[in-house]
């Protein structure tokens, strides 16, 4: 991770420009999922430009930094009780990475769905998109019999998780 954080007076303010940042998108391999129920994704962001790109942020809440472009997936947030602006400083050639839950919809059909993470400046509309991830939506199950009907190959995870031999 190569990235420096800017506080206060050495703060240089963000331009919005993402436009140099690389985002890549991994999701557990083999996974489905119910509706209502979530997954880890992490992303890896890498500045890919020659020059130091700045961005703003929340100290606590970053994760408002990131969309998708699927309206039926959402990335869970948490309450934070000190909340500064900040300002993030990524050297060429360095990266970070984020990890956080997205819930799938409540009415999400069965089958295969896809999206992309955006990635963002507070502020700012320019987006940096990641590369596409596809993910299993299991029919949703709640007894025994139903779960006996989603055929073979399908392990229960708990959590409402559900791993494809």
């Amino acid at each position: 991770m190569t990235f420096a954080l800017l506080l206060g007076e050495t703060a240089v303010k963000a331009d919005g420009d993402v436009s140099g940042l690389v985002v890549t998108a991994s999701i557990p391999a083999h996974i489905a999922i119910r509706p209502s129920s979530s997954f880890k994704a992490k992303l890896l962001v890498k500045n890919t430009t020659n020059k130091p790109i700045r961005f703003d942020t929340s100290g606590s809440s970053w994760f408002n930094n990131w969309k998708t472009d699927n309206a039926k997936f959402q990335i869970l947030g948490w309450s934070c009780f000190w909340n500064p602006d900040i300002t993030i400083e990524i050297q060429p050639g360095g990266s970070f990475t984020d990890e956080f839950e997205v819930m799938a919809g409540p009415k999400i059909a069965p089958g295969k769905a896809t999206l992309r993470f955006g990635f963002s400046s507070e502020g700012y509309k320019q987006t940096s998109w990641s590369n596409n991830v596809t993910i299993l939506i299991a029919p949703r199950a709640r007894t025994p019999v139903e779960l006996s009907q989603l055929g073979t190959g399908y392990r229960d995870l708990g959590k409402g998780c559900r791993e494809v031999d």
